[in-house]
């Protein structure tokens, strides 16, 4: 097969003379197919090179040979053919968009190929040929390279159409083999399948097909179920059901992202810096200080991204010593490295709440979960890289002393909102947790009296869906996160402030009188139409008032503060990494003259960038929310 493939590409290339009539019956009569396979992979390597070479060399000589065996061989399995013709145009559209680059000639030279193959194929069609038939064989006979399936569903759609001679379309042919196998392999191959036709504007699928097949799914878990063995599979029914389920709402949902430039999903190559990423923390922990106090964390139930700790104990001399501990996003991976930048580009973690009809699109991060929920993420009894914000309180609030610290911190207790407030309302038999929630609410109590939040701005941004603001939180638990990231944002800005180095802040003005002016229409409509408008009320004034926005300089009106950033959330926020790096190069170390000037080129640049990206998101969300709930009235 080698020497053939050999003797093909060197006459192709004009190296040696052509194979005779005779010669080319005579290698395939031995195995027609076996020829046409060494024609095929000739020409493939031939057209690999092309781009580079930008010489095509005697392409005739190819359909010479193949009109030759097509000649000889009544016989000849045009299936066969046809698959090979349709994999190699599908190869050129490939090399056409990857490879080819500012190479004008090149390009039209290929399409010039591929309309020569169409034309070939067209001369073979023969109408006994079920072709149909043979290409659903053809993709759910192995796995096959996915890049040039999604280049012929793009370029020729209607393929997703075909169903074979019982009338079963390729869609359900797939969810068939992907219910039916029992190698994972394979049932990935074939979820990605599911999963690229979903995303293909031109497929829908009836919601009839799609009560059919979830009956089906169902039906096969509860045959495997009560079998231990049978729990992968069981597992992997699951996640085929959630994605039919998610079918039509992500074509949707594509169509919204491509529109705002939003990145629902993460490059091959990412993903691969994930892995490999993974099995060098060790080698990252050096020069960090282990924290040895007690160590809690505190979200809402379904957060699966845990990017913030507490701890809280009281020193000798009646103060607090306060930690807030944040995952640290240049613990693992460089500034300019190509999956932080990846992240800054998608600006902030994407929710959307109450929206079980998206499925996993519920959330849409800016790294991959591989890493902000699993080695990125403080889950609880594993030691991870941190950045520590040490704070030492007096009884006034006032700060005697502070760090910001490389630390490497095990989360002891992860907690949620709720636990938290049970052990406040009536305290707990973990003595350890008891001390450090105790402390926490005292020092809380004590920084609540020294920080004070604009009214409106508090009531405004209280149940705030917007990622990029600091939610206020008046109460229990939530009241304990805020004001310790409320400290923490300010003290770090007011670090870069007073030290006149370049810093991303967290700015927000407002026009003079404005704010009376909200409060007194609100209470006039109040005092007419009833106390339960309210809520709606200070929804409506949330869509005019000033939003924040990111600058190189400026104060927090509605926090009432001269200096304030984000920088306790880098495992979802772009901000917050971006602050983490200034550190890095002002609070580290001593800065160089030149590493200022670059940062503050640094920061003008991407500021720009956040706040824009800020804006599409906003209008992203908006539009998806329309979307379904259209959907839902109809």
């Amino acid at each position: 097969m080698e020497l053939l493939e050999d003797i093909i590409q060197n006459s192709i290339r004009g190296k040696k003379r052509i194979l005779t009539e005779s010669e080319v019956y005579s290698y395939a009569v031995e195995d027609c197919n076996m020829f046409i396979s060494a024609l095929f992979n000739s020409l493939n390597k031939i057209i690999e090179e092309y781009p580079i070479s930008n010489k095509f060399y005697n392409k005739e000589i190819f359909f010479y040979y193949l009109d030759v065996v097509r000649e000889y061989f009544k016989d000849l399995d045009i299936n066969f053919l046809r698959k090979k013709l349709t994999k190699t145009i599908a190869r050129l559209d490939y090399i056409k968009k990857e490879k080819v680059k500012n190479k004008k000639q090149a390009k039209k030279n290929i399409e010039k190929f591929k309309t020569e193959l169409y034309s070939y194929k067209e001369k073979i069609y023969n109408d006994d040929v079920d072709v149909e038939n043979d290409f659903i064989s053809y993709i759910l006979e192995q796995p096959r390279d996915l890049r040039y399936i999604n280049i012929l569903f793009d370029k020729i759609p209607e393929v997703m159409k075909i169903k074979d001679n019982k009338g079963i379309s390729l869609y359900m042919n797939i969810i068939h083999k992907s219910i039916c196998c029992i190698n994972e392999e394979e049932f990935e191959y074939y979820k990605k399948l599911i999963l690229m036709m979903n995303s293909k504007n031109e497929f829908k699928i009836s919601d009839n097909d799609k009560k059919k097949i979830l009956l089906e799914i169902y039906n096969e878990i509860n045959k495997l179920s009560g079998d231990k063995e049978n729990r992968k599979k069981i597992n992997l029914l699951k996640e085929l059901k959630e994605i039919v389920i998610t079918q039509g709402n992500q074509t949707d949902i594509f169509k919204i992202a491509s529109k705002y430039n939003v990145d629902l999903r993460f490059d091959k190559e990412i993903l691969d810096i994930i892995k490999n990423k993974k099995l060098e923390i060790n080698k990252l922990r050096s020069g960090r200080k282990k924290i040895e106090d007690y160590v809690i964390t505190i979200d809402g139930e379904n957060a699966i991204e845990i990017d913030d700790a507490l701890s809280c104990r009281k020193l000798e001399n009646g103060n607090y010593l306060l930690g807030v501990h944040i995952a640290s996003i240049l613990g693992y991976f460089d500034y300019d490295s190509e999956i932080v930048q990846n992240a800054i580009k998608r600006d902030h973690s994407i929710y959307m709440h109450n929206k079980k009809e998206l499925g996993n699109d519920n959330m849409i991060p800016i790294f991959p979960l591989e890493f902000s929920a699993d080695f990125g993420s403080l889950v609880e009894g594993e030691d991870r890289l941190t950045r520590s914000y040490i704070f030492e309180i007096d009884n006034e609030g006032n700060i005697k002393h502070l760090e910001f610290l490389k630390t490497i911190v095990k989360n002891n207790k992860k907690a949620t909102y709720e636990e938290i407030n049970k052990i406040l309302k009536k305290g707990c038999d973990d003595k350890e947790l008891l001390t450090t929630v105790t402390n926490l609410k005292d020092v809380t109590k004590i920084l609540s009296n020294k920080y004070r939040v604009n009214e409106v701005y508090e009531i405004l941004k209280e149940n705030s869906d917007n990622v990029s603001d600091l939610k206020v939180r008046r109460h229990g638990s939530e009241q304990i996160v805020y004001q310790a990231m409320l400290l923490t944002g300010n003290k770090v800005a007011e670090y870069f402030a007073k030290n006149n180095y370049p810093c991303l802040y967290r700015v927000h003005s407002v026009s003079e009188g404005m704010n009376e002016k909200i409060e007194t229409i609100i209470n006039n409509i109040v005092e007419t139409y009833g106390k339960d408008q309210k809520e709606k009320l200070y929804h409506l004034v949330n869509g005019i008032y000033p939003k924040s926005s990111y600058d190189i300089e400026g104060s927090h009106f509605g926090l009432h503060l001269n200096n304030y950033c984000h920088c306790t959330s880098g495992l979802r926020r772009s901000a917050d990494i971006l602050v983490e790096h200034a550190l890095e190069v002002c609070y580290d170390k001593e800065p160089t003259i030149e590493e200022v000037k670059e940062l503050t080129e640094e920061i003008n640049d991407k500021k720009e960038k956040i706040n824009a990206k800020d804006q599409s998101l906003e209008w992203f969300v908006q539009d998806v929310n329309k979307t379904y709930s259209k959907r839902r009235h109809n």
